[in-house]
């Protein structure tokens, strides 16, 4: 069921804990089969406005010398990764590239396949073996909502984001990787998921995730009427209110509104709880484990972004309230 959504072979899809696990063993398993082939540091590139199981683990890595970052700079006015300035000598170093499909903070969508394309060229001539590295786009946030039933090299697909249950998925049709993977596994064991990823599997959970992913992407233009409220919400705040949205014109989830409140003298923190009775937004998203870490990432994906310091504090996420 699963594996014709994304038309990928039916051993492409092996079900995870979560959508941390997913991101863990992709990372994991590229930058150790990059050293078992070349045993010299590659890069890993990506954006600061990754989730924070890439983010860390990425930072983790590079300071025990496992790797080096190469971040991509994000246009602040449209809210895509910069890739055209990635130097060649960078290029031919890399193992992974990985950009998450669409932000959960901005709602902005990223052409992956695309960006992925380009640098796949460029890299197919630069490489003196022809290695190419692997490519990935944690999609937790955008399935269900675009279509992406066309990957490109590898996803991350998380349930509790459209209405499953709280496991996940990787889902690839990279041969190699797979190859890699069931030679050097994650997680060593019993040889589960036919040796990908090892412990019983939990099949109430997988059976709950491969219906709701059917039904995602079967049922994306439920979501045409959810943007044309969006965008009628977001109107009438700044007609009424003066707020601002970020990357109004580009292009968004059809569920996700980004804006703040430049003139209010206070924090959007504060301009939430003196509404709390009349609708339900947020100053970030439910995947952190307090309060003081969500308002700081999603203060820094903005940040990163190219926003404004003060605007940035002012923040509110309006997230599939409709």
């Amino acid at each position: 069921m699963v594996s014709k959504c994304f038309q990928v072979p039916i051993h492409g899809v092996i079900y995870m804990s979560g959508g941390t696990e997913v991101n863990n063993t992709i990372i994991n398993v590229a930058v150790d089969n990059w050293w078992d082939k070349f045993n010299t540091i590659p890069y890993v590139i990506t954006s600061k406005m990754e989730h924070p199981s890439i983010l860390k683990l990425l930072e983790h890595l590079q300071k025990k010398h496992k790797l080096l970052i190469h971040w991509m700079d994000i246009c602040p006015k449209v809210g895509i990764v910069e890739h055209q300035k990635i130097s060649d000598k960078t290029l031919m170093q890399t193992c992974l590239i990985t950009i998450m499909a669409a932000n959960n903070e901005t709602g902005v969508i990223q052409p992956v396949n695309e960006i992925f394309g380009d640098l796949k060229s460029k890299i197919s001539k630069l490489h003196p073996t022809k290695y190419l590295p692997f490519f990935h786009s944690d999609a937790s946030q955008a399935l269900g909502r675009i279509n992406i039933s066309e990957i490109f090299d590898m996803i991350t697909v998380t349930g509790h984001k459209f209405g499953g249950p709280c496991i996940a998925a990787l889902i690839t049709k990279n041969e190699e990787f797979l190859k890699i993977l069931q030679q050097n596994p994650f997680i060593f064991g019993g040889g589960q998921e036919g040796g990908y990823r090892s412990g019983t599997e939990n099949l109430p959970m997988i059976a709950g995730l491969s219906v709701a992913i059917k039904w995602a992407t079967e049922n994306i233009l439920d979501f045409k009427k959810v943007s044309q409220i969006r965008d009628y919400f977001e109107i009438e705040l700044i007609k009424k209110f003066g707020a601002k949205s970020f990357y109004q014109n580009s292009v968004r989830l059809p569920n996700t509104s980004s804006i703040c409140f430049p003139t209010y003298p206070g924090l959007a923190a504060e301009i939430l709880e003196k509404c709390d009775k009349i609708f339900a937004a947020s100053t970030g998203a439910a995947c952190h484990s307090d309060g003081i870490t969500l308002v700081f990432f999603n203060f820094l994906t903005l940040y990163n972004a190219g926003q404004k310091f003060t605007e940035t504090l002012k923040f509110i996420r309006d997230f599939g309230c409709f």
